[in-house]
């Protein structure tokens, strides 16, 4: 079945419709994510929701914001840049989708 179908099968899922993430939220001691914080776009409100895993897929540009958003004592300068390089070297990704017809030759 499809990934989305499987999880929801599980009971183990959610699916949050109107939710933007402002940072991930990461384990003091051992600095691994815990969950994300989100505002709700209908009333604005900040809401943390825990996980057990915490995929991050979003696009290229809000990744990164997302990463580095996500500053804690471990993680001062933002989640994953201790190099100091995300948000340099970008690459986003555009897909062009074209419908139509070809007239019979």
């Amino acid at each position: 079945p499809p990934p989305l179908t499987a999880a929801h099968a599980s009971g183990h899922f959610e699916l949050r419709s109107g939710a933007v993430v402002s940072r991930i939220e990461t384990d003091p001691q051992t600095g691994l994510a815990t969950g994300v914080t989100y505002v709700d776009d209908a009333t604005r409100a900040h809401v943390t929701a825990t996980a057990r895993f915490v995929v991050l897929a979003a696009s290229t540009i809000e990744s990164v914001r997302i990463l580095l958003n996500s500053t804690s004592a471990r993680h001062p300068r933002g989640l994953g840049n201790s190099s100091g390089n995300p948000g340099r070297y970008l690459a986003d990704h555009l897909v062009i989708i074209r419908v139509g017809r070809l007239p019979e030759i």
